[in-house]
C-alpha cells in the first residue's frame, strides 16, 4: 500500500493530477469534505479543524485496511504537517509506503488556471500569491527526519 501526499498551492492542478494518475486508488480530498459536510466550500472553510480531523480519521481506516492506495489531496505546505501525517500513517501500518508528490509550475499559470473557476472554486488572488511563496520555501526544504520518498511534476 501507498499513501501519496500531494504537495502544492491551491490551484496548482493537484485534483486534476489525481484524476489523471490515480487510476482506481482511493481519494481523500479536503475540498470534498468540506463540501460533503458544509455543503460549500467557503462554508467548510469556516470549520477547517473539523475537515482535517474528518480527513485524518479517513486515512487512519484506509491505512488500517490496506488494501487500496491512497492520494491525499489538500495543499501540506507545511512541512510539520507532513511529518506529522507522515508519523500517524506509520504508526497505523509501518508497511505503509509514503510519497509526497510535489506539484508546481508557474504562478502566472496557476493565476490564470485559477481565473477560470467559477464560485466557491475561485481562490482569491492574495491567497495563491501567499500559498505559492510559501511552497517555493516548503518544497525546497524537504522533510528530513522522515522517510519520505518525494517525486516533483513540473505541470505546465
Amino acid at each position: 500500500m501507498k499513501v501519496h501526499i500531494l504537495i502544492g498551492p491551491a490551484g496548482v492542478g493537484k485534483s486534476t493530477f489525481i484524476q489523471e494518475n490515480a487510476g482506481d486508488a482511493l481519494v481523500l480530498s479536503s475540498d470534498a469534505i468540506r463540501e460533503e459536510l458544509y455543503g460549500s466550500l467557503s462554508e467548510g472553510n469556516k470549520h477547517n479543524n473539523e475537515v482535517f480531523q474528518t480527513l485524518l480519521e479517513r486515512l487512519r481506516e484506509a491505512v488500517e485496511q490496506g488494501d487500496k492506495d491512497v492520494y491525499f489531496d489538500a495543499t501540506n505546505l507545511s512541512r510539520k504537517t507532513r511529518t506529522h501525517y507522515y508519523n500517524q500513517i506509520k504508526s497505523w501500518n509501518k508497511d505503509t509506503d509514503v510519497v509526497a508528490d510535489i506539484l508546481h509550475k508557474p504562478l502566472k499559470n496557476i493565476l490564470a488556471q485559477n481565473a477560470q473557476r467559477k464560485g466557491d472554486k475561485f481562490v482569491p488572488v492574495d491567497v495563491v500569491d501567499r500559498m505559492y511563496k510559501l511552497s517555493l520555501i516548503h518544497i525546497s526544504v524537504p522533510t528530513r527526519q522522515a522517510e519520505i520518498s518525494y517525486a516533483v511534476f513540473c505541470l505546465k
